[in-house]
Formats: C-alpha cells, sequence, structure tokens
C-alpha cells in the first residue's frame, strides 16, 4: 500500500509537469495522434524486421483502433516505468526514479503499463484509484487502455532489439513477439 500511495504521488507530480518545460530543454512531444502512429508505425517495423505472432497482432490493431480506450492529452513520461529503475525506502515508499532516457510528453498509460508488469491487476486498479483520489487526470477506459498498451510492450521491446543490433535481445523479442 506504501509503495502504490507513493507511486501515485510519483506520478501525479511527473503527469502534471509543464510540457513547455519539457520542450524547452527537448523533450521529444507527441500529441495523442501521433503517439498512436507511431504505435503503429513500430508495429509495422516489427512485423517486417521481425515477425509478429496472429494474435498480438490482432490484438495490438484492435486496441489501436478503439478510439474509447486512448486519451485525449499527452503528458510527460518516464517512458520506461518498471520496478527495476524505482528506488523505494525501507518503508517501502518510492524515493527516487532513475533512467530517465525515455522521457517524452506522451501517453500517460506508459508510465502505468511496467506496474502492471510487476504486479496484479488488482494493484494496477488501486494504483489509478490512487492517482485519480490525489489529483491525476484519468479517463473512463484508462485501466484497460494500460493493460493493452502492457500487452503491446513485445512491439517496444523489438524496436530496441532492431535499433541495438543485438543478436540476444532479437532473439528475446522474436520470442515474445511469437514471430517469424
Amino acid at each position: 500500500e506504501s509503495y502504490v500511495s507513493s507511486l501515485a504521488e510519483v506520478l501525479v507530480a511527473l503527469h502534471a509537469s509543464p510540457v513547455s518545460e519539457a520542450m524547452a530543454v527537448g523533450i521529444p512531444v507527441s500529441s495523442p495522434e501521433e503517439v498512436r502512429a507511431k504505435v503503429r508505425q513500430d508495429l509495422e517495423r516489427v512485423k517486417q524486421e521481425i515477425g509478429i505472432g496472429r494474435e498480438l497482432e490482432v490484438r495490438c490493431r484492435r486496441w489501436l483502433d478503439n478510439d474509447r480506450l486512448w486519451p485525449d492529452f499527452s503528458v510527460l513520461t518516464h517512458g520506461d516505468l518498471y520496478v527495476g529503475h524505482v528506488t523505494a525506502s525501507a518503508d517501502a515508499r518510492v524515493s527516487g526514479v532513475i533512467d530517465w532516457t525515455e522521457a517524452e510528453v506522451g501517453d500517460p498509460a506508459i508510465d502505468f503499463a511496467g506496474h502492471l508488469a510487476a504486479f496484479s491487476p488488482e494493484s494496477l486498479a488501486q494504483l489509478v484509484a490512487a492517482y485519480e483520489r490525489i489529483g491525476g487526470r484519468t479517463w473512463p477506459a484508462m485501466v484497460e487502455h494500460i493493460k493493452e498498451r502492457h500487452a503491446a510492450s513485445p512491439i517496444k521491446y523489438g524496436i530496441f532489439a532492431i535499433s541495438t543490433g543485438d543478436a540476444q535481445h532479437f532473439a528475446a523479442a522474436k520470442a515474445q513477439l511469437g514471430g517469424k
């Protein structure tokens, strides 16, 4: 509970950061439409260069095509927030966040997807509820959207594998993607 409530505090503060300040220091900024277009582009590139299983591809395309799931706003995000990038004190409160190399203005759900990877759907619901309770901006299908973003995470890993050219990452991405 302490970890979830303190993570919600961190996310509310991060997501409330002025976009203009992020832009001023060179952090990439994408509108909600541009975020979706980039995910589509990444899906196509991964499909061509690594391969993607039919089930994952269909699920991702259904998510991308469902306007109801997507937010109509962008916020400053960490971009790669998961337990490996969060430090916590002895009482389990978040004390820091490391590795800001993926920071961007875009879909706030990306900062919740890593939580789902390590914790339960119930913990995700608690995090979103705490986030909303202390002032985080939400939308009706946020939890469903986060679950779909998490399910699409092999696409992002595929792009990472392609960009590094590392055979081990390529093999691991291929296994996650269920491709060729």
